[in-house]
């Protein structure tokens, strides 16, 4: 925990005496800064976080768990370099600096660090151990100068403003504290009798941050199933799904792939693809929250959590955001630096970065900084297999026997598709990841394909 962290922040409630439910709570900024903070928090983080069950009941995330754990079993020879795997596991996230003020940071990624060889290189890398041009490891911390300086993190405060209090309903819908809103929050709830209302002031902690971050993705009464119900229902797969998505966004990009269907149930048992399609599927982790929001247009459909991203949406810049520019990061926060692929298939923003150099005297020698994972994070020229849980793992004809004789399904079952990949179905494969086990399958619908 960060030297400026609480151990908790104080949080009132109005509690529904009779259907022991929150109506909604009262907080101010630090409590609402970090309902925020969540948009920011890479997918990759997001699913390493909710599956840890050292504190509560761990949360299986869609295709996105086993899409990461088969990262974190892959070996690394099948990475372009011995940082992507790293850089997979533990994404950093683009809004640290807001995210360090925060009370309670249930991600904290550590400020960003250079490093060099121990030659003469004008060369400089984000990670440690990072392989130079001259074949030596850059292993060596640096402190360079900057050209622009820092991005400005508004003294004090993260989000939202610190003299700002908001109404926050059961769904997380945020408002600004006006009686309007706690008289249309009471109204829609129709409750009439304030008598039956309780008021509490409840304590939250890192580990109630954490079953936020939880119960947001799943549950329609955060509150009440954290506060009131520790959180017992936490399951994705009763949702009702629609995962075919619309888009007007153009692109040239597609990637083709050949798929092993099912027959009798038009089931995808795996996909063989190429690195291209790969480094598709493993920068899902890399893409903060808020991101994937934008791009499906705020309709992810998990839990709560689009609730909250409209609520931002909402919200007066004026009043209630530090400014519009945090507003619109929060909105569309971009991946790190230098964790964007350079055949990204989706309209993701990378985080800017200002010009750095040695400084001797009048003389400046400007640096160039190092792409950690060159092209992307899958080795290539190679070939994977990917099943419908997105579970990478490397391709062979007796990985793909041992498949199949593992599921028992006769070969007579089983037929070739060849399939193109174009940023429609890209963009229903990421929201097929979020919630289902076949994101392949769901996110392709492949029940209304025939085989070519």
């Amino acid at each position: 925990m960060a030297a400026n962290q609480a151990k908790f922040v104080p949080l009132r409630i109005f509690i529904d005496k009779e259907k022991n439910s929150v109506i909604f709570a009262e907080a101010g900024c630090e409590f609402v800064d970090i309902l925020f903070s969540f948009m920011t928090i890479p997918l990759g983080t997001i699913t390493r976080l909710v599956s840890n069950a050292s504190h509560s009941q761990p949360l299986k995330i869609g295709s996105l768990s086993t899409l990461y754990e088969g990262v974190s079993n892959l070996d690394e020879k099948h990475f372009s370099t011995t940082t992507c795997k790293s850089m997979l596991l533990q994404p950093r996230n683009s809004l640290a600096a807001h995210c360090r003020k925060l009370k309670l940071n249930i991600d904290e990624t550590e400020p960003t660090k250079y490093f060099g060889c121990e030659g003469t290189c004008r060369l400089i890398s984000v990670f440690r151990n990072t392989s130079c041009r001259c074949g030596k490891l850059m292993n060596h911390e640096k402190y360079p100068s900057s050209s622009v300086g820092s991005v400005v993190v508004n003294e004090g405060e993260a989000f939202v403003k610190e003299s700002a209090t908001f109404i926050i309903s059961d769904s997380l819908d945020v408002m600004s504290n006006t009686p309007g809103a706690i008289i249309m929050v009471l109204s829609n709830l129709g409750i009439q009798d304030m008598n039956a209302v309780e008021e509490r002031t409840v304590n939250i902690d890192m580990k109630k941050i954490l079953e936020l971050l939880k119960c947001s993705l799943v549950s329609k009464a955060t509150l009440t199933d954290v506060i009131l119900r520790n959180n017992q229902l936490l399951n994705l797969e009763n949702l009702e799904q629609h995962y075919a998505f619309q888009t007007s966004i153009n692109s040239y990009w597609n990637k083709n792939i050949k798929a092993l269907v099912r027959k009798s149930s038009r089931q995808l048992l795996f996909a063989q693809a190429d690195e291209g399609f790969i480094d598709f599927l493993f920068s899902f982790l890399t893409i903060p929250l808020g991101g994937v929001l934008h791009l499906l247009d705020g309709r992810s459909t998990l839990g709560s959590i689009d609730n909250l991203y409209k609520s931002i949406r909402d919200l007066d810049s004026n009043r209630c955001i530090v400014s519009w520019e945090v507003k619109s990061m929060l909105l569309n926060p971009p991946v790190a630096f230098k964790f964007k692929c350079n055949n990204q298939i989706l309209p993701i923003l990378e985080e800017e970065h200002p010009e750095l150099y040695n400084e001797c005297g009048n003389v400046r020698s400007f640096l160039s900084i190092i792409d950690p994972k060159s092209r992307g994070f899958a080795k290539g020229p190679s070939m994977y297999m990917v099943t419908d849980d997105l579970t990478v793992t490397s391709y062979s004809s007796l990985s793909v026997m041992s498949f199949l004789n593992r599921l028992n399904i006769p070969f007579c079952d089983a037929e070739e598709m060849d399939l193109c990949i174009g940023i429609k179905e890209g963009m229903s494969i990421l929201k097929a990841s979020l919630t289902s086990k076949s994101a392949l399958s769901n996110g392709l619908n492949l029940k209304d394909k025939k085989p070519t």
